[in-house]
């Protein structure tokens, strides 16, 4: 992969004149809020990502991203390919093939909608969201009508989202299934490239006196996987989960209408043959059922430069299985603020509060520039509630982190 990604640039670098780049370098680390007060994460990532235009109509894009990352016993080097695609694009017609990510959602902070790419799920999805949105290969086909769009997508070769390991501030729960001995994952990358394997989505979308209507589906793998354990040794006890991905079905809907200073933005999705994990005393097992999550937000923009939101989220399943790691209705209620500070810089606040089980979640960030081409950002998330809380069982994961990024 490291080769093939170099190659490409060369090649590509030779070979055309770029008309954009967008490349950056970026150096993170932070500790936890909470005792031991110890370090949590650092890390250090660079991303490349060119665009040529070689004939009028004809883009190619081309991305990778190295990572070197870790903590005491949990160390990540990484490299991969970002948008790397080629499009063809005309008055009605856009055609894309190669790795690309794709977004359907409209509101912020979490994957309600966006469901089509994987996420990097190793710190629970927070920070920048299309960051940890994972390109995958696919060909994307969007036909483009007056004021309405189809789009079509198929992915040949499905990828699952990365998961924290067991020593991750954000792994699955695992002793509340093994107290003591250790524990190991199973290999969980994706599927193999078949038909059968295949991914398909469908997408159509409308707008009308401010209004913008979009419904879709979507045939695909569960990008998070529910686990089953046996054990590998009794003693010293030692026990292997096996993650599992089931076939699901998704139907949705996002819309969005302009009442000027204010935006309504709502999602709906209802989700077919979802496997949830139950923890017992004595075992881990799983169970199936249908699941519906609903959203509705309301963000005002009558301030130059400043976002502010409000959000309400109502997930529900109809089955209520004692010890499910998922309960049967969550209501969260969630608040945005981006605004400008002074010299330039920017100040954003996120909070989010369980109305089931009194869990909340607060993260802070101020970004301010260090010159045209570097800026320093001081960022905080902090976990509140009970341990049984949806939120507050993160409460070790408390952290506090300063990143250097800078463009070229």
């Amino acid at each position: 992969m490291r080769l093939a990604t170099a190659l490409l640039f060369a090649t590509l670098s030779g070979g055309l004149l770029a008309a954009e780049s967008h490349s950056h370098f970026d150096a993170r680390i932070g500790y936890h809020l909470v005792d031991p007060y110890d370090l949590s994460t650092h890390r250090y990532l660079l991303e490349l990502s060119e665009k040529w235009e070689p004939i009028s109509g004809w883009t190619l894009w081309a991305g990778a991203r190295g990572m070197v990352a870790g903590v005491a016993q949990e160390q990540t080097q990484e490299v991969w390919l970002r948008d790397t695609f080629l499009q063809y694009r005309n008055d009605w017609l856009t055609v894309r093939a190669g790795n690309q990510r794709v977004v359907w959602g409209e509101v912020f902070g979490f994957y309600y909608a966006d469901i089509v790419n994987p996420k990097d799920m190793r710190e629970l999805g927070l920070g920048d969201l299309s960051l940890n949105r994972l390109s995958v290969p696919m060909i994307d086909v969007v036909v483009s009508f007056s004021a309405a769009a189809l789009e079509f997508l198929a992915i040949p070769r499905p990828v699952f989202s990365k998961m924290p390991s067991v020593v991750g501030d954000f792994a699955f729960p695992f002793h509340d299934v093994v107290s003591s001995g250790s524990v190991s994952f199973g290999e969980d990358s994706g599927k193999d490239l078949s038909l059968s394997n295949a991914e398909f989505g469908l997408r159509g979308s409308k707008q009308w006196s401010g209004t913008d209507l979009s419904l879709f589906y979507f045939y695909y793998w569960d990008r998070i996987p529910t686990f089953t354990a046996f054990v590998v040794t009794p003693s010293p006890l030692s026990v292997s989960l096996t993650p599992f991905h089931a076939r699901l079905s998704t139907v949705g809907l996002t819309a969005s209408h302009d009442f000027s200073p204010f935006v309504l933005r709502l999602e709906g999705l209802y989700t077919a043959g979802r496997n949830f994990n139950v923890v017992t005393r004595t075992a881990l097992t799983t169970f199936t059922s249908d699941e519906a999550v609903g959203v509705v937000e309301c963000d005002y923009e009558g301030i130059e430069k400043t976002s502010i939101g409000l959000q309400y989220a109502l997930h529900h399943i109809p089955q209520k299985v004692e010890g499910a790691l998922i309960p049967q209705g969550e209501s969260l209620l969630s608040f945005h603020v981006k605004a400008p500070a002074w010299n330039d810089s920017d100040v954003e606040l996120i909070t989010s509060s369980s109305l089931n089980d009194g869990g909340q979640y607060a993260s802070i960030n101020w970004t301010l520039p260090v010159s045209g081409q570097m800026e320093l950002s001081l960022h905080a998330d902090y976990f509140f509630g009970t341990q049984a809380s949806q939120l507050g069982r993160y409460h070790h994961a408390s952290r506090s982190y300063a990143l250097l990024k800078v463009f070229f």
